[in-house]
């Protein structure tokens, strides 16, 4: 029998989800309080998006109660980690 539309057959092959493995980068400027409490909202925030969308977050880069401003004084040390792991 020859093949053609009338007589095949589709089958979904399995294939296994992909993983994505999201990052994120949590800052405060002022943590008067010393909880990190807005740090550990964005987190909360993130991990809500991600387990929406299929993403598991990975480990966080953070740098609490420390400016983004071009006159801050305090170094952003993970936001570098973090810019390194982006570069790979």
């Amino acid at each position: 029998m020859p093949f053609n539309s009338a007589n095949a057959t589709l089958t979904a092959a399995p294939v296994a989800p992909s993983t994505l493995t999201g990052r994120e980068y949590l800052r405060v400027s002022q943590d008067s309080s010393g909880r990190q409490r807005s740090v550990s909202e964005q987190h909360d925030d993130n991990a809500r998006a991600t387990t929406d969308h299929g993403i598991t977050l990975g480990e966080p880069y953070v740098d609490n109660d420390k400016s983004a401003s071009m006159f801050a004084t305090k170094e952003r040390d993970d936001f570098r980690r973090l810019i390194t792991k982006v570069r790979g």
